[in-house]
């Protein structure tokens, strides 16, 4: 799973669990290489959706990045073991 998220070339739906133990389908978009400033992403897909940026990916999971109103850093982590691949919410 971890080599999937590292080589992605073009973004793509996974689903995963939420605090609550439901399932939400969230969107991961690649580093673009033409930029060198640009960071890889995790956007929810909601009408509201967050947006956080991808600090790293480890054999675990995804360590995200987001900031509070007050600019203070705010981690988090989606377990691979708790990932599928594409929009399995109807499933």
């Amino acid at each position: 799973m971890k080599k999937h998220f590292e080589t992605a070339t073009e973004s793509f739906e996974f689903t995963t669990l939420n605090v609550y133990g439901r399932k939400k389908v969230l969107e991961f978009v690649p580093k673009n290489p033409d930029e060198s400033y640009s960071v890889p992403f995790v956007k929810e897909l909601s009408v509201f959706g967050k947006l956080v940026s991808v600090k790293s990916v480890t054999k675990q999971g995804l360590m995200l990045t987001s900031f509070d109103i007050l600019d203070n850093p705010i981690t988090s982590k989606i377990k691979f073991e708790d990932v599928e691949l594409g929009n399995t919410l109807d499933k």
